[in-house]
């Protein structure tokens, strides 16, 4: 899910070992399309929160989803030490964390389709994130992982336990606490995508 965004981050820290560097334009695009991928996780997540049982439960999950995502952004916003330069092997794991999301949605798809057995998506799928972003973690070490771990974990243990009931409303819980995460990590990009906007573009909305 985040390997676009984390090639992004690495080459706007430093230029390619074994070439020249990319160029803002390729930087842009890559931010761009990015973006529009955590859009549409973040979209994904929040889904469920229409089919909740009850406008109580809607609104739990859409509390939960404002107000985790506004104290993340205050953990954006603080001043921070720069992140650290992930390794190969750790961004090689990154990228293989952020492919086996796409192995879990269509694994949990067959299960449920196959043996009519919808609770492993959610754990499938959201144990998937959890581990993406422990590979995150490790490689980049910044708060905003360790803040968007903990959530994740949290959704997760919320997904194995079952204490809602019914489906939906334990996936409406779950996703608006993942959908904070994404979001999230769609604020990054967006400014970098912001500071890097071409001088013709800034003059022409000013």
């Amino acid at each position: 899910m985040d390997q676009m965004r984390n090639r992004a981050g690495s080459r706007t820290h430093s230029p390619d070992p074994g070439g020249s560097a990319p160029s803002i334009t390729q930087i842009r695009r890559t931010l761009k399309g990015n973006i529009v991928l955590l859009s549409i996780f973040t979209a994904m997540y929040l889904a469920p929160i229409a089919l909740a049982s009850s406008i109580r439960n809607v609104l739990i999950a859409i509390a939960l989803f404002v107000v985790l995502f506004a104290v993340g952004l205050a953990i954006t916003r603080a001043p921070l030490a720069p992140s650290k330069r992930p390794t190969k092997r750790q961004a090689g794991l990154v990228g293989l964390t952020s492919m086996l999301e796409l192995v879990a949605v269509i694994a949990g798809l067959i299960i449920g389709f196959v043996a009519d057995a919808w609770w492993p998506f959610g754990v499938l799928l959201v144990g998937s994130v959890a581990l993406h972003f422990l590979t995150l973690l490790l490689a980049y070490r910044r708060r905003s992982d360790y803040f968007a771990l903990t959530l994740v974990v949290i959704a997760f243990a919320l997904l194995v336990v079952s204490p809602i009931s019914p489906l939906w409303d334990l996936w409406a819980v779950a996703g608006g606490i993942v959908a904070a995460c994404t979001a999230l990590y769609i604020v990054k990009p967006a400014r970098t995508l912001r500071a890097t906007k071409p001088a013709a573009e800034k003059r022409a909305i000013a």
